[in-house]
């Protein structure tokens, strides 16, 4: 070790609480890289696990193989398992005597052995289907088409064939047509059970499995799934040279699967989250690099003297130089394992909880606790990422000290004129500084100017600190906002029939036990409105003076502004009107009116959206975007209501979605004019306390009766996987910002206590000239006040600058820029009581100084 680093580490030795703070920063640096490297890759894993049990395990799927093709994919040494399933889309079938159509028909796998294995990934009974003999069935089917009691090795006779509409296309999946009907394909069968499956989530929408035959192996119809042999970052090119060396038309990657080897494509899972880890790496490294590079610029002041002493007797600039990356090095080789342990111990408990909360509100079909955990996964390949970005970090927070050391003179180091650069002139304070505060205010106001480069350090660390907790806040409120996730749904059950049906779905419900209320919410989302929307045809409405200085920016921008049509229950459309002193009378008649919802952000006190001049103009659809069976929508805007919690029209309406509200009958009177009441799709909402079994009792209903669809939709469940998602994002974004904040605050202390430290002469001083203890502590708060003011001056209209762009950049939502003034209040007084208990903590330890030792020390 050269005298240089004898130095440098003698130093650290004997500034231990800097030197534990600098560490204590690397420290939570580290671990929030890492937290980052070992979240991915845990989701990663994560998502894999899951694409594997609600897809199936294989890494990729082959249509349309011929024999030859077969054989070579059998053989192909990069290929573990070869699974071939017949026909690229399911097969439907019929059983014998079934209780009802839609009971007794549904879709049918036809695979080999090895197929039924890569996709089987439930619960069963016996084992799958070896030939076209032998067939697995779902329990439920059993249970609906009476076999309650069948179990492995019984018989069932099923009909092969396919589900046709009388155009003679054809059905498939889980929903049924009412014109629909089953066409036979071959005679009725008998099979032989070889398994019960309790409800498969890689193959849910079909309820039986057959074994292949020979002469189906033989079809042009034949899909290969594949797993490699090597599952790592190189799979997709595999995959893809495996096509062309065969010359295979057509392939279908299991993505989620994929992307936990690190194999990813163009527009894949892997290529969206990985922008998203990159921006949130840069803005750790940019925090960390404040805070660190803060610690080696003030141990770089702290060591000016004997830096220039070494130069006097010879020492190089490489030496100097080096002397500030070795300190790194000592730092990091500390930091870095302490960090890499502490993140993945936070990220494990993090993950836990977040994990746990994903698998257990059944969010993703067939993944549940008994069959997944999350895992905290740390790969090779994460943590060399780790210690490379850690110490890239700790590279630039050193590199421009280092560069100040290999310049640092004898001459410099007796003068510090690096340090102190300032003419008699600019030390000059304004005489209203000395009228307002005192001699002590003139003071403090001469310290911060005589320090120049460490007052300039301490102000621009807290102004930058500001903006990044203040910009990191903003962006994770706007990222939870563009979620889409805050709209609060009145009805917890939703199903569609045609209308029809309506008075006899209206019948059921008024007997249905658990029904609260129930109403019609038709919506349409064929318009947008904007300046620039290329869904209105006509000019008028698009014209700014419509609307209120606040939107006129956003509905003339580049982005439309999303729009919503809401045909709802005439009285409650009545009642709308009526509580905002509107005539309902002029809504009805041949022509379409609607009402605008003027409030986009759901809150009572907000301004307005609209002008009064929008009323009597018309929303013109572009006939290029209108539905085929219907002439374009030509609505003149009657009137403009105000956002009322207790109205149910406005709380069908989503935040950020301009809402234009109607009556249903103009739906079908106008809107479908001359269409069958068959033909027309209602959407009835249901409110209720009993969502489960209002749900089970509607499905119950629909599927034993013909309503044209059965299709329940229970929000509940939606609503759960939204909040467990919010939760999800809030846990990471909040917990961002709670460790930017250590790094903040760490900033802040750093910097203030290192700067207070370098002036013990400077304070021997004053006190030697008869400064009191009060006028001293007068001193130091009003220079606390002064760093404080300085910071907020710069740190907030930046902040709001950057908050402003960011939500112009977002430009998904339809709300303009918010100033959150209680954020910015918080923030300020954080800043200054922060600042002031850290300067009086720092002075009060040299209270004990003594003045003639503090003197004697040469200027530091």
């Amino acid at each position: 070790m050269n005298i240089a680093n004898k130095l440098t580490y003698r130093h650290l030795k004997e500034n231990k609480g800097r030197t534990v703070v600098t560490t204590l920063g690397i420290c939570v640096s580290v671990a929030m890289i890492t937290a980052v490297f070992v979240a991915m890759a845990s989701f990663l894993n994560l998502f894999g696990e899951i694409g594997k049990i609600s897809s199936g395990n294989w890494d990729a799927y082959y249509y349309h193989l011929s024999q030859s093709q077969i054989e070579q994919v059998e053989k192909d040494s990069r290929i573990s398992k070869v699974g071939l399933k017949y026909g690229s889309e399911n097969k439907s079938f019929q059983i014998k005597n079934p209780t009802s159509y839609k009971r007794g028909t549904a879709e049918m796998i036809i695979g080999d052995k090895s197929y039924f294995e890569m996709v089987l990934t439930g619960n069963f009974d016996g084992k799958v289907p070896a030939n076209e003999n032998e067939v697995a069935v779902e329990k439920d089917f059993l249970d609906k088409n009476g076999m309650k009691d069948a179990k492995v090795g019984d018989k069932i006779v099923l009909t092969q064939g396919q589900r046709q509409l009388d155009d003679g296309s054809y059905v498939t999946g889980s929903n049924f047509n009412k014109d629909e009907k089953f066409v036979p394909s071959g005679d009725e069968k008998e099979y032989t059970i070889t398994a019960i499956l309790h409800t498969n989530p890689a193959t849910k929408y079909s309820s039986v499995w057959r074994g292949i035959s020979e002469d189906e192996i033989k079809s042009d119809d034949i899909c290969a799934y594949i797993t490699l042999a090597k599952q790592n970052s190189s799979a997709y090119s595999t995959i893809e040279d495996i096509q062309n060396d065969y010359k295979i038309d057509v392939y279908q990657a299991n993505e989620d699967v994929l992307a936990s080897y690190l194999s990813g494509r163009q527009g894949g899972f892997l290529a969206t989250m990985l922008p998203i880890v990159l921006v949130v790496l840069i803005l750790i490294v940019i925090a960390s690099v404040m805070l660190i590079y803060n610690a080696f610029g003030m141990s770089l002041s702290e060591r000016v003297r004997y830096l220039g002493m070494l130069a006097s007797v010879g020492a190089t600039k490489s030496q100097k130089r080096k002397s500030v990356y070795f300190e790194g090095a000592i730092l990091g080789a500390i930091g870095i394992p302490v960090g890499i342990l502490a993140g993945i111990l936070g990220i494990s408990i993090t993950l836990k909880l977040v994990g746990h909360k994903i698998i257990s509100t059944g969010m993703i079909a067939g993944v549940n606790d008994s069959n997944m955990q999350m895992k905290t996964v740390v790969p090779a390949w994460a943590i060399i990422g780790i210690i490379l970005v850690s110490i890239f970090t700790i590279f630039i927070s050193a590199f421009i000290p280092a560069r100040k050391a290999s310049k640092i003179t004898p001459i410099d180091a007796i003068r510090q004129r690096q340090e102190i650069k300032v003419k008699p002139k600019k030390l000059k304070a304004p005489k209203y500084i000395k009228k307002i505060f005192g001699y002590e205010g003139e003071l403090a106001y001469k310290n911060l100017k005589r320090n120049g480069k460490k007052s300039r350090l301490i102000t621009v660390s807290i102004a930058l600190s500001i903006v990044l907790f203040i910009s990191c806040n903003y962006f994770c409120s706007m990222f939870i906002q563009a979620s889409g996730y805050e709209k609060n749904i009145p009805y917890q059950i939703s199903t569609t029939i045609t209308y029809g049906h309506k008075k006899e779905l209206y019948d059921a419900l008024d007997k249905m036990q658990g029904v609260n209320k129930y109403y019609i919410d038709a919506t349409d989302m064929s318009i947008s409105l904007g300046k620039s929307s290329p869904f209105i045809k006509n000019n008028e409405i698009k014209d700014l003076a419509n609307y209120t200085s606040d939107y006129s920016k956003l509905f003339g921008g580049e982005k439309y502004v999303s729009t919503v049509i809401h045909y709802v229950d005439d009285s409650e459309f009545n009642t709308l009107c009526e509580n905002n002193g509107i005539d309902y009378n002029i809504f009805y008649g041949d022509s379409l009116k609607c009402v605008l919802l003027n409030n986009l952000t759901h809150k009572q006190d907000t301004t307005k959206v609209f002008n009064d001049s929008i009323i009597g103009k018309h929303i013109i659809q572009n006939p290029d975007y209108a539905s085929d069976d219907r002439n374009p929508l030509d609505i003149e805007v009657g009137g403009l209501v105000k956002f009322d919690k207790n109205s149910l029209p406005c709380n069908l309406v989503a935040p950020g979605v301009v809402g234009i509200i109607m009556p249903y009958s103009q739906y079908i009177n106008v809107v479908n004019k001359g269409v069958k009441a068959n033909d027309i799709s209602m959407n009835v909402c249901v409110e209720t306390d009993e969502h489960k079994e209002v749900a089970e009792n509607l499905t119950t209903l629909l599927n034993e009766n013909d309503f044209g669809s059965n299709y329940v939709s229970d929000n509940i469940d939606a609503l759960e996987t939204m909040n467990t998602v919010i939760f999800i994002i809030q846990v990471f974004v909040y917990g961002f910002i709670t460790l930017i904040s250590l790094i903040t605050i760490a900033n802040i202390i750093n910097t203030i206590s290192a700067n207070i430290a370098l002036r013990r002469k400077e304070f021997a001083m004053l006190k030697s000239v008869g400064t009191t203890p009060k006028g001293f502590s007068k001193m130091v708060s009003l220079e606390s006040v002064f760093y404080a003011l300085k910071a907020v001056i710069f740190g907030v209209p930046i902040s709001v600058l950057i908050s402003v762009v960011l939500n112009k950049m977002l430009g998904e939502s339809s709300i303009p820029y918010h100033f959150d003034i209680k954020l910015y209040l918080s923030v300020i007084i954080v800043v200054f009581v922060l600042i002031l208990i850290t300067m009086i903590y720092s002075v009060r330890k040299l209270k004990s100084d003594n003045i003639i030792e503090a003197l004697k020390e040469d200027i530091s």
